[in-house]
This record gives structure tokens, sequence and C-alpha cells, in this order.
């Protein structure tokens, strides 16, 4: 099992996102560290379906592996009363809503369920 970093260890164990310090999201960085999962339960941005998600490749197997236990364990019905297929995203470069580090999602490590029933 992968021993998941503190805030204080992301750039050791992720990369850096913003790596030329510029406050922009680092190309070079996204080319060798994000890839793309398909959901595999049906999952919606916005109304629209989601094809695939991006995600750092150091998160994606764990990711597919807790979605497809998602999508195992539960009905269509509890997807949808727990709001499970509202999928509000994984990689977002920026930072927190309160402070001056990197949010999770610069990292392209966290994703957002539920989003109606859970906006922040």
């Amino acid at each position: 099992m992968t021993a998941w970093p503190k805030q204080s260890q992301m750039n050791a164990f992720y990369g850096n996102p913003d790596a030329n310090g510029d406050g922009v999201a680092d190309l070079k960085w996204q080319q060798d560290n994000l890839t793309t999962i398909v959901p595999p339960y049906p999952m919606f941005y916005d109304g629209k379906p989601v094809r695939k998600i991006t995600c750092h490749k150091k998160i994606a197997v764990a990711l597919l592996e807790c979605l497809t236990e998602i999508g195992q364990v539960m009905t269509p019905a509890e997807i949808k009363q727990y709001a499970l297929g509202e999928f509000g995203g994984v990689f977002n470069f920026r930072k927190k809503r309160a402070g001056s580090s990197l949010s999770t999602h610069a990292y392209a490590a966290a994703i957002d369920l539920a989003v109606r029933l859970n906006p922040f």
C-alpha cells in the first residue's frame, strides 16, 4: 500500500507542478506525471458524460480501484443517492482557496465527487 504524503511532502512525492516558480503549470511536469483513467461507472461533469479522468500517475491505480469498488458495491440508485457519479475534477492547477500553497488538485492527486452534496 502506498504511503500518501503530507502536504509538506507533496513536491518530493509528486514532483513540483510549478517547477519554474512562475505560478503557471509546468508543461514538462504534466507530460511526465499525468495519465488518464476511464471511469468504471457512469460519471458526469455539469451533466455531461465523463469519458476519462486525468490524474497523477502515482494515484491512477488507487483511484481506479476505489472507483471500481464503488461501482461494484453500490447499486446505480445508491450511486445516484450519494451523488458519486457527480464528478468535479482531479487536475486543476491552482492554490488552496485559503492559502498560498498549491492545492492537492494542482498535483492531480485529489478528486471531487458528490459536488452537489459537498461543494468543498
